[in-house]
């Protein structure tokens, strides 16, 4: 993983991460769901050796942890979670951090995934995906939204590219 400023080269860093999360989630009826989640995310940042100056970076960003209460809105009418092959799912998830609820940082991180599936011809089905994700500033690099994460765009790796808003389809 590299960290890079914008318009700067990425240096090189090491992360151990530990997340957990907590939902709770009721049936409104007419497949929508509703819930809260709480999620726990502890990170441990480091430089690996690098022979060139490394940019200035919070010192808080070495050590530091996201306690996050969010909520969480889904519509599901897929014929199976595994295979669908008609249907679609919409999913809404907004968290947010403060330190009064422990974490080392206040900022706001917003997902919005939709997935549309149309049976073609048997076995032939179209997929159409589509996820946004918005992040307020005052959030670390890691707590921003990851290009590939949601299961959107697969084959990326997740968290190489890394920003306030990512859109995707």
């Amino acid at each position: 993983l590299a960290f890079s400023g914008s318009g700067s080269e990425g240096v090189p860093i090491s992360q151990d991460y530990q997340l957990a999360v907590a939902q709770f989630m009721i049936g409104l009826g007419k497949r929508w769901y509703a819930g809260v989640r709480v999620s726990y995310a502890g990170s441990k940042v480091s430089f690996r050796e690098v022979e060139k100056e490394i940019p200035p970076i919070l010192q808080d960003l070495f050590d530091s942890k996201l306690v996050e209460i969010g909520l969480r809105l889904e519509r599901d009418s897929r014929d199976s979670t595994f295979y669908p092959t008609t249907g679609s799912r919409l999913d809404f998830i907004v968290n947010h951090d403060d330190p009064s609820y422990g974490s080392d940082f206040t900022f706001t991180r917003s997902w919005l995934t939709y997935a549309k599936f149309i049976k073609l011809s048997e076995p032939v089905v179209l997929a159409l995906d589509f996820g946004g994700c918005y992040a307020t500033e005052g959030g670390p690099f890691y707590g921003q939204c990851l290009f590939g994460a949601k299961n959107l765009l697969q084959g990326y790796t997740m968290g190489l590219y890394v920003d306030r808003w990512i859109l995707a389809t």
